[in-house]
């Protein structure tokens, strides 16, 4: 009897770490020119933000594009969509752009601010269009790169300055851009005549828990 237990007791914990295993750790590090806001969006429109950057950290430097802030967050498997609201506080010149440079990562694996990252109406959700790059972070002759003498810490330099079009032109006031993040499920088997997502947790745990009854009847006999 003591044996059938232990082996019940073993498979709910590994059902439990099973369950924990799907959450995944993301970090955003981020920087805007002149300020910088934005967060989790309610859904893939981002017409309406659901947390802030600073309810996962602090934003220390949401003001001070020279120097950039990372906070972390946890989500379970699923698409999501980030937003940043990058604003020109500052009046509009050729030699006074704004722009967003960030960065991400997944369990680790890193995705950069590049052009696929797309300039937004928050308002209604329609895409306006995609963003234009202006040079990679601590990219030679790239105006930030000149201004702050170097890359911006924090950020990889495989990370692109991004912002609308009309940059160096006659500077956009403000822009929201956003990106489509995808946080995998890393417990759906590769199998052919099994859907592990689609079993429940107390199917599975019926399942788990008449194996182990049946392996310790087979011991004990």
């Amino acid at each position: 009897m003591k044996t059938i237990i232990k082996v019940i007791s073993g498979a709910v914990v590994a059902l439990g770490l099973i369950a924990n295993t799907q959450a995944a750790l993301v970090t955003v590090s981020m920087t805007g020119d002149n300020t910088l806001s934005g967060g989790l969006c309610a859904d893939t429109s981002c017409t309406s933000i659901v947390s802030n950057w600073s309810d996962f950290g602090a934003m220390t430097n949401s003001t001070n594009w020279r120097y950039s802030d990372t906070v972390s967050l946890t989500l379970n498997p699923g698409i999501y969509a980030f937003a940043w609201l990058v604003e020109n506080v500052k009046q509009n010149s050729n030699g006074n752009p704004a722009a967003l440079l960030a960065q991400y990562t997944i369990d680790g694996t890193a995705f950069f601010s590049n052009s696929s990252w797309e300039v937004f109406d928050n308002i209604t959700g329609a895409l306006l269009s995609g963003s234009t790059q202006y040079g990679t972070n601590g990219q030679s002759g790239v105006i930030w790169t000149n201004v702050s003498g170097g890359a911006i810490a924090g950020i990889s330099a495989n990370a692109n300055w991004l912002y609308t079009e009309n940059n160096f032109i006659d500077a956009d006031r403000s822009a929201w851009l956003r990106t489509l993040v995808e946080i995998p499920d890393t417990n759906v088997s590769d199998t052919s005549d099994v859907n592990v997502s689609n079993v429940s947790a107390p199917a599975m745990f019926s399942l788990v828990a008449a194996m182990a009854l049946f392996m310790a009847f087979r011991r004990t006999k």
